[in-house]
């Protein structure tokens, strides 16, 4: 039984969907800049309390709904019923309560 509160639950949920477009948005770059895998594949993914999303060169520090924010913006959708996205990115997304979810998370 998970013993988290209801809304530790939905950031937690949120923070793992945001750090999976995150990963496919740097998917997509390597295939374009393969010459960027070393830099770009260093960089751990860091949740934390910024505008939009920053780096120290070791972490990139990002706000989950402003990931949700450009990812719709681009044209890509978050429900389950979308078509895939970026690499399938869509894949296994939902709405829940207005917000993104992994499904089966």
């Amino acid at each position: 039984m998970n013993c988290k509160p209801h809304t530790e639950q939905s950031q937690d949920k949120a923070v793992q969907l945001a750090v999976r477009i995150l990963q496919y948005s740097r998917n997509e770059l390597l295939v374009a800049l393969r010459f960027m895998d070393m830099a770009l594949c260093k960089l751990e993914y860091q949740a934390a309390d910024v505008q939009s999303i920053a780096s120290d060169g070791q972490r990139l520090y990002f706000q989950p709904h402003y990931v949700f924010q450009i990812y719709e913006a681009a044209g890509l959708r978050t429900d389950f019923a979308a078509p895939q996205g970026i690499n399938g990115a869509a894949k296994g997304i939902r709405q829940v309560d207005g917000r993104e979810a992994l499904q089966g998370l």
